[in-house]
């Protein structure tokens, strides 16, 4: 029923406070709508050009009040139970990597690490204290 308001919703340019996430998240969770609209939500504003000056203006709607005041780790729990968000997370990750080096011919390998650092994964994996 709500799905496709929701998918139009996407469509539409993007109010600065809005519930559309807290929505998402509550239908996918309920199993209505799939990953790959949770992942639009997240990723869908950021265009090329942001990827290529790796400035993203906070277009990466991936913060715990997004999805609700009681959904804390609701994006990392997602990433846990569904192969599909995560495949789509990563398959961003290596799109923006490609898109990058494409722009600035031979990949340094900084920048094919230079996503990953601005991530949890740098704060798990590095190796020096913060």
């Amino acid at each position: 029923m709500i799905s496709p308001l929701l998918k139009k919703l996407l469509d539409m340019p993007r109010q600065k406070h809005s519930s559309l996430g807290h929505a998402l998240a509550r239908c996918v969770a309920a199993g209505s709508m799939e990953d790959l609209w949770l992942w639009r939500y997240i990723a869908g504003d950021i265009s090329e050009d942001d990827v290529i000056k790796f400035h993203f203006n906070n277009k990466l709607h991936c913060q715990p009040h997004e999805f609700g005041k009681s959904n804390n780790n609701f994006l990392r729990n997602r990433m846990v139970q569904s192969t599909t968000l995560l495949d789509l997370a990563l398959k961003s990750i290596e799109q923006w990597s490609e898109a990058r080096s494409l722009h600035y011919g031979k990949t340094p390998i900084v920048y094919r690490y230079g996503f990953l650092h601005e991530t949890s994964y740098n704060d798990i994996h590095s190796q020096h204290d913060s």
